[in-house]
């Protein structure tokens, strides 16, 4: 019997999902540079020519396509967090994502790297600006909403630009969860936390 074309579909999602999860922990493992197409082969199972038919044939980028698919996935773990959060008594909507954003980073070490590797291409290399730009418009845009939402829960006073507040603070946690990503200490990684938010809470406070 002949495969459905949306089964057909599915599958090949599949198999590229597996291909783009592979990448992030292998250039975890080794380093970005070093991964090449045999490696990924090798880590999900599948013949060569399977990867190179779903990345470098098709003209997609394996790299930037990962990175696509860390960035969905980080997105989905921040809302679905979030939304458990805000029923709880004195949610502190900036505090509770800072917090979910370093449970992040200790639970998916592999793809935060990813990310991190990619803020770093995107500092040397003008072909990486572009995909790093949605990235941070939408961190950007996501933090604003939290600030506001904490200005209506009086937690803040009324901010003047708060836009610049929210890049302010994405890179102040950006630089933070590149620290604590190299730890694995729960008391260091709970003084990195704290730390963190007293620093935007400051940021905040005296804007």
């Amino acid at each position: 019997m002949k495969k459905s074309l949306s089964t057909a579909k599915t599958q090949s999602s599949s198999v590229e999902i597996q291909i783009l999860d592979a990448y992030s922990r292998l250039q975890y493992k080794k380093g970005a540079n070093n991964v090449v197409l045999q490696d990924l082969a090798n880590e999900v199972g599948v013949a060569f020519g399977t990867v190179r038919y779903h990345f470098n044939e098709n003209g997609k980028d394996i790299g930037e396509e990962a990175l696509m698919h860390v960035l969905k996935m980080a997105y989905a773990y921040i809302d679905e967090h979030l939304f458990k959060a805000r029923p709880l008594k004195n949610f502190n909507p900036i505090k509770s994502y800072i917090q979910i954003m370093f449970n992040w980073v200790r639970e998916f070490p592999a793809e935060s790297s990813l990310i991190i590797h990619y803020y770093y291409l995107c500092s040397t290399q003008v072909e990486q600006i572009i995909p790093n730009q949605i990235f941070l418009e939408r961190a950007r845009l996501r933090i604003e909403a939290l600030i506001h939402e904490s200005i209506g829960r009086k937690i803040y006073t009324s901010l003047n630009d708060v836009s610049s507040l929210a890049l302010q603070i994405h890179m102040t946690l950006l630089g933070a969860c590149m620290v604590v990503g190299t730890q694995r200490n729960d008391k260091e990684f709970d003084l990195q936390v704290k730390l963190c938010q007293d620093i935007i809470d400051q940021i905040l406070t005296k804007a």
